[in-house]
C-alpha cells in the first residue's frame, strides 16, 4: 500500500476537476451529481476564507463567496441571502439536507432533459434553470480560477499548500479503492 497526502490545491484538481468529471460524464444519477456540485461550491469558498476548514457556521458565506468570486456573473445575484432565488438556501441546503431543492424556484435538469431554447441560468420560465453539465463546466472553471488565485497569492489566507487529504491505496481482490481522511 502507498500513502499520498494531497494539498488543498491538489485536492481541488484531483477531486473536482478529475474525479468529479469522471462521475459527471457517466450516464444517470443526476441528483447525486447535483449534490456533489453543491458541496464542491462550498468547498471552493472554504478554500478562500481565513477560517479553518473544520470551522462551523460559515457554510452560507463560503458558498456565496465562491459564487461571487469564482463563478460567472449570472450566478452573483443568486448568491445573496434574501435574493429572489437564493442558491444557498434552495440549491445547496436543499440538495445536501433533503436531496431536492427546498422550493420550486429552480429547475434541475440535464442537457438531455432540456427543451429547445432553454439555457443554463435561464429564468424566462419563472424558475432558474440549472443544467447539470453546464453547472459542472462552471464549477471546473471556478476551480481553475481558484488555483490561479492561489498562484498569485491574492487570498486572505493561502491554504493551497496546506496538507489536506491523506489517501491510502488499498486493494480488495482486483478492485482498487482509496481510503481518504482529512488531514488535521
Amino acid at each position: 500500500m502507498s500513502n499520498q497526502t494531497l494539498t488543498v490545491a491538489d485536492t481541488v484538481r484531483r477531486v473536482i476537476q478529475e474525479e468529479m468529471k469522471l462521475i459527471i460524464d457517466q450516464p444517470g444519477a443526476p441528483y447525486t451529481k447535483f449534490i456533489l456540485i453543491a458541496t464542491a461550491i462550498e468547498f471552493l469558498g472554504a478554500c478562500m476564507d481565513t477560517h479553518d476548514f473544520t470551522a462551523s457556521s460559515h457554510s452560507r458565506d463560503r458558498f456565496a463567496n465562491a459564487l461571487k468570486e469564482l463563478f460567472p456573473k449570472p450566478y452573483h445575484k443568486h448568491a445573496m441571502k434574501g435574493s429572489k432565488i437564493d442558491l444557498f438556501k434552495v440549491f445547496r441546503c436543499g440538495m445536501v439536507h433533503q436531496f431536492c431543492p427546498t422550493d420550486n424556484s429552480i429547475w434541475l435538469t440535464t442537457k438531455q432533459g432540456i427543451e429547445d431554447g432553454i439555457e443554463h441560468m435561464d429564468e424566462s420560465t419563472g424558475r432558474l434553470v440549472l443544467i447539470l453539465e453546464d453547472l459542472y463546466v462552471d464549477l471546473s472553471a471556478a476551480s481553475e480560477k481558484l488555483i490561479q488565485r492561489f498562484g498569485k497569492g491574492d487570498l486572505p489566507r493561502n491554504k493551497s499548500e496546506q496538507q489536506f487529504l491523506q489517501i491510502t491505496d488499498a486493494y480488495s481482490g482486483s478492485t482498487q479503492t482509496h481510503i481518504v481522511k482529512v488531514k488535521k
